[in-house]
């Protein structure tokens, strides 16, 4: 069975609107990106979002992998 048909099988066992809103909007941004010709247009709040990271990355407000990976175990601990 191919990769697609795979994919087509457990989009019909998905029943959730919301669920498969979401695979079709990413479906669409990778076919719009792979024709190039619509340019990727990102919300003020994405934009935002980016700033905030690059200026985390500019101030050396990062982790390593291995740190992100024990953090987040821990935060998985408390729930």
């Amino acid at each position: 069975m191919s990769t697609k048909d795979l994919i087509k099988e457990k989009l019909d066992q998905i029943h959730e609107e919301e669920v498969l809103s979401n695979i079709l909007e990413m479906l669409q941004l990778e076919i719009e990106l792979n024709n190039e010709e619509i340019p990727l247009k990102l919300t003020q709040s994405q934009k935002a979002a980016i700033e905030e990271g690059l200026d985390d990355v500019a101030n050396g407000r990062v982790l390593t992998h291995e740190e992100a990976k024990q953090k987040i175990d821990k935060w998985f601990e408390g729930k």
